[in-house]
């Protein structure tokens, strides 16, 4: 054995993978067998759903499995495969008799039998293509790293501090050390440049798991609660109905994948969206790394440009709440990778294309949409082939890719859930046509609302100006490297595909000022920095010269402190993007906007006893009446029934048949339920606003509950912390 790799021999790669099918099996048996082992299951179970399908796929593909990118392709191989094979599952089992495909015997069968005959496959292939790279060890053993690697369980530690004492003081020690970490790196870059993709997913982790665990009941925002509801239907009726009729059914991400991990894992699918989910979008940062890495860009500003991306607040905020846009931009940023991995042949890269093209469609809708729209405009200018001279026979600068992908995404879309993801892109074109008149108003443009709106709250202030230093330094590092040329400077030269490929993204970040809001500027923002990034670097080294590392440290450091609501908590104390942190101080002194905020985002215990209840016992047919949202009865959270969505009435807005109607006045409230959460009781406050055109304070108002003369109607339900009224 030398230093430089370390090769393992056939059958011990095999042996590793068949042990964990055993281990698996034999956990899954000691469960019904009623012997169970904590932690156990769930660590294999991950583990082997994570890794060991791409693994072998890989394998056969004849694909090194030596670098980083190449584990990165075995995770990216693997979600799409299982999701996959539970579309299959769901789509034949039902054809021979078996009504009920995603449950846990099927499930173990199917995955198994799989990885089984992949396993035969490799055997009889006679080879494996795993080299260990080589690591020095002294860079490991340093007692800074060492430290490092802990900040993941001192995240958990800290929200469980915060989550049960109220105590917030750990939390803000990790924000600290979080912030200065791109700090340390600068001063330490020798010591540490090897192992930056591990501090890149430290960071990650850390950042993603304050924010989804922080969360005792998933939230209003972001959709998770209407994500958990589709999930929990194919969990309960063990069989993912594909007519059913609301376009996020159509994601495999929802309906398929979050259930398979459930169940093989034996977790509760709560606890499933709180620690896996996290987990499995926690390399999209080292991805980006190497995506530039592979673009000629300095370490330090692949690095540098890695923590921005994680920096901004969508990205440990939207991307937890959202699991549909996380796991699409994992894929996303998976198949920029490929596109400018210059090691993998063109056959595998078709391979690995379709696979993670077709994961994306079945992910989110509206991500797909975007990169659509990118690969056509890449197809057009390939009739240009002078402009990717750096790639001349890359199978995604072609019409034959973007012709597969639209004709899948729309295939997907048309036959799936009654055609509501395809209705939504057609929905979405007729608005786009009709508000063109609208382009540059704030009232209709959400980019150029947050642009111009001026907060009360400092924090918020002063983050809208940090963005749009951000972006503003993204314009001029893309500017200055056009106009100098590809070789501006001398660590960072990026190809020209690159470049083209950013210049699209910068034409779909200024499209957020049109009058549309199928995407608002958060989202937006974040696709788009998965290649703009880097120009925000090169844009200070362009002002700063020799210094623009560390005043670009220092920035990032404002950055994270400001979005994670470190100052807020310490200095300011008013509202923040992540109200969590300083929630006590919000109870016991916050205005009543953002109090209802913050009962949007942390979803209390008599609030989801309350739904339930409601839920269980209500006389069908009757209406229930409620404070703004109907996201405040919690139905999502606790209903395991197909609800019928009626005419003219949003997805979102009816519970089992029922629509929610918001209460303005006494006189709205016919026969039905009254359902009055804790924010009310605690303030006396209902919201009569069923959907806010932006999300800010601006749109909340009030009426008092004692205009509602609660004391003629019939109280059947309260906890004390929330009551149900009939009248």
């Amino acid at each position: 054995m030398t230093n430089a790799q370390m090769k393992f021999k056939t059958r011990a790669f095999l042996s590793l993978t068949l042990s964990l099918q055993i281990a698996l099996i034999g956990l899954v048996i000691a469960d019904w067998a009623g012997f169970q082992i904590p932690l156990f299951r769930q660590v294999i179970a991950f583990i082997y759903l994570t890794f060991i399908p791409g693994l072998l796929l890989i394998n056969i593909m004849g694909i090194k499995i030596d670098r980083i990118e190449s584990v990165l392709y075995c995770i990216g191989t693997s979600i799409g495969l299982i999701m996959f094979l539970g579309f299959l599952a769901n789509l034949l089992y039902p054809l021979i008799g078996i009504s009920k495909p995603i449950t846990e015997f099927w499930l173990i069968i199917t995955i198994s039998f799989t990885v089984i005959v992949l396993y035969l496959i490799c055997y009889l292939w006679g080879k494996t293509h795993i080299v260990y790279p080589s690591f020095h060890l002294n860079y490991f053993f340093q007692p800074a790293l060492l430290s490092l690697l802990l900040l993941p369980l001192a995240t958990v530690i800290g929200v469980s501090l915060l989550n049960w004492y109220d105590n917030n003081y750990l939390l803000l020690i990790l924000f600290a050390i979080l912030s200065i970490i791109p700090m340390w790196v600068l001063y330490r870059k020798d010591a540490t440049q090897e192992i930056y993709p591990l501090i890149i997913w430290i960071i990650s982790l850390s950042l993603l798991l304050q924010n989804s665990l922080v969360f005792t009941h998933l939230g209003e925002l972001g959709d998770q609660s209407f994500e958990y509801y589709l999930s929990k239907l194919t969990v309960t009726h063990g069989v993912w109905d594909i007519s059913f009729a609301i376009n996020k059914n159509s994601m495999l991400r929802l309906s398929i994948l979050h259930p398979i991990y459930s169940i093989v894992s034996n977790i509760s699918l709560l606890w499933e969206y709180m620690i896996i989910h996290p987990l499995l979008i926690s390399p999209i940062p080292v991805i980006l790394y190497q995506i530039y890495i592979k673009n000629k860009f300095a370490k330090e500003t692949a690095f540098m440009a890695s923590c921005l991306f994680m920096f901004v607040h969508p990205f440990f905020t939207i991307l937890t709440r959202s699991t549909r846009t996380g796991i699409a931009i994992l894929f996303l940023s998976l198949l920029a990778l490929l596109m400018f991995d210059e090691r993998l042949d063109e056959r595998n890269k078709v391979i690995l294309g379709i696979i993670f093209s077709f994961s994306l469609i079945t992910s989110h809708y509206g991500t797909s949409y975007i990169f659509m729209l990118f690969v056509t405009i890449i197809a057009v200018l390939a009739l240009f082939p002078s402009l990717f001279k750096d790639h001349p026979k890359n199978f995604f600068i072609s019409y034959n890719f973007a012709l597969i992908y639209i004709v899948l995404a729309l295939s997907w879309y048309i036959y799936t859930s009654s055609s509501e993801s395809f209705v939504t892109l057609i929905a979405f074109g007729k608005h786009l046509t009709s508000s063109l008149g609208e382009f540059f108003s704030p009232e209709y443009s959400s980019t150029l609302y947050v642009v111009t709106h001026q907060y009360d709250s400092i924090s918020l202030q002063v983050l809208k100006y940090l963005y749009i230093i951000v972006t503003l330094f993204i314009f001029i590092g893309f500017l200055s490297q056009l106009r100098r040329g590809h070789t501006t400077y001398i660590f960072d030269k990026p190809s020209r595909t690159y470049t083209i490929y950013s210049f699209i993204f910068i034409l779909i970040l200024l499209s957020t000022f049109a009058p549309f809001t199928m995407f608002r500027i958060n989202r937006i923002y974040m696709i788009c920095l998965i290649l703009l990034a880097p120009y925000c670097i090169i844009g200070f080294k362009r002002v700063f010269s020799s210094n623009c590392y560390k005043f670009f440290t220092i920035f990032l450091m404002l950055l994270l402190l400001f979005n994670t609501g470190f100052v807020s908590s310490t200095v300011t104390k008013d509202a923040v993007p992540f109200n969590p942190i300083i929630r006590s101080h919000i109870l016991n002194h916050g205005s009543d906007k953002e109090k209802y905020m913050l009962f949007r985002q942390c979803r209390s215990e008599y609030d989801v006893y309350s739904s339930k209840w409601l839920v269980e016992n209500r006389q069908k047919g009757v209406i229930i009446y409620g404070s703004g949202s109907p996201a405040h009865i919690l139905s999502n959270l606790v209903s395991t029934e197909y609800r019928k969505v009626l005419d003219g009435v949003n997805e979102k807005f009816a519970v089992e048949e029922v629509p929610y109607l918001p209460i303005r006045n006494n006189s709205d409230i016919k026969e039905g339920y009254v359902y009055i959460g804790e924010f009310s009781i605690k303030t006396g406050l209902i919201s009569p606003e069923l959907m806010p055109k932006l999300g800010n304070f601006d749109y909340i108002s009030f009426i008092n509950i004692s205009d509602l003369r609660l004391e003629n109607m019939n109280k059947i339900y309260t906890n004390c912390g929330s009551t149900i009224y009939y009248r």
